[in-house]
């Protein structure tokens, strides 16, 4: 029981680890139009220029003039129904922050900036830069399982080869024993055809001497 509720622990443990719950603050920080209420969203594992343009593309879909203006995005008269019925303009800048990217996306209504003041605006272009962060983060994810992948299948041909490697050494070594052994026998062979011919020799020095004597006795 004890060992089933370590596991189930720790499953949850690792669960909340990898968890990532998209959220979007709100605080006032300086723009090109004054200090007005900006939505942040962090994404981690982001890159500054990708985020700025993902953003860009994403709202420019909502039709509008997008320009470039003192560091920020702006894509002007954007008609983006979830936020209002009018349409607004969307400013934007990104900026590195820790392990990834800082998203501050500013939403003028026509006049007037979404903020806590106008809870039912306010709520809707949070949940629309929310929305974006979601989708965002989940391609930034994907892109991430992809590389994880792509480094799993290196590592896995780097394995074949090491395997391959080691039967190839073994049967270096298999072949080299053989050889080994053969050279044994061959030695063991050399020794006996040395003894043997060492014999032969004593034996044609006695043959030597033995002519001599009688070609010595021949008066």
């Amino acid at each position: 029981m004890k060992n089933i509720i370590f596991l189930i622990i720790s499953i949850f443990g690792i669960t909340t680890v990898f968890a990532q719950t998209i959220q979007v603050k709100s605080e006032f920080k300086n723009m090109s139009a004054g200090q007005k209420n900006a939505f942040v969203l962090q994404l981690d594992n982001a890159k500054k220029n990708e985020v700025e343009q993902s953003f860009k593309t994403h709202v420019a879909q909502y039709g509008g003039k997008v320009k470039q203006k003192n560091g920020e995005t702006i894509v002007d008269n954007a008609t983006i129904k979830t936020i209002s019925d009018k349409p607004v303009t969307v400013y934007s800048t990104a900026m590195p922050s820790g392990s990834g990217v800082k998203l501050y996306v500013w939403v003028d209504l026509g006049g007037r900036f979404a903020s806590p003041s106008e809870p039912q605006y306010f709520t809707k272009a949070q949940n629309f830069v929310r929305l974006y962060g979601v989708e965002e983060a989940r391609k930034i994810a994907k892109a991430k399982l992809l590389q994880e992948e792509n480094k799993l299948k290196t590592r896995e041909t780097e394995l074949i080869t090491l395997e391959r490697n080691h039967k190839n050494y073994e049967l270096t070594i298999a072949e080299l024993e053989a050889q080994i052994q053969r050279n044994k026998s061959m030695m063991a062979q050399n020794q006996k055809d040395q003894l043997t011919k060492k014999q032969e020799i004593a034996n044609q020095k006695t043959a030597i001497d033995q002519a001599r004597q009688k070609l010595n006795s021949i008066n």
